[in-house]
């Protein structure tokens, strides 16, 4: 792991209050993600797993459309746009 994650998870396990739980989850939610799309890749273009390609290839498109760059910096535009410190 690098330094980055390292530093995340140190302030994860710190006695502050952020991040939280919906911190964590997010984070998790990322890791399973991930590893879903891996999953998604490696299926595609197998022969093995020729059932699986259309499914694979829609995972890759909707995941493509949900995570689009900048849709964190959006989420932390709305939250100061509605006050929400913690967000």
């Amino acid at each position: 792991m690098n330094e980055g994650y390292n530093e995340v998870l140190r302030s994860i396990g710190s006695s502050d209050p952020t991040p939280g739980g919906g911190s964590v989850a997010a984070l998790s939610l990322a890791h399973a993600h991930s590893l879903a799309m891996m999953v998604a890749r490696l299926t595609e273009g197998k022969d093995k797993w020729a059932e699986g390609h259309d499914k694979s290839k829609q995972m890759v498109c909707w995941s493509q459309i949900m995570f689009l760059p900048g849709s964190i910096s959006r989420y932390g535009r709305l939250c100061t746009s509605n006050n929400l410190e913690n967000c």
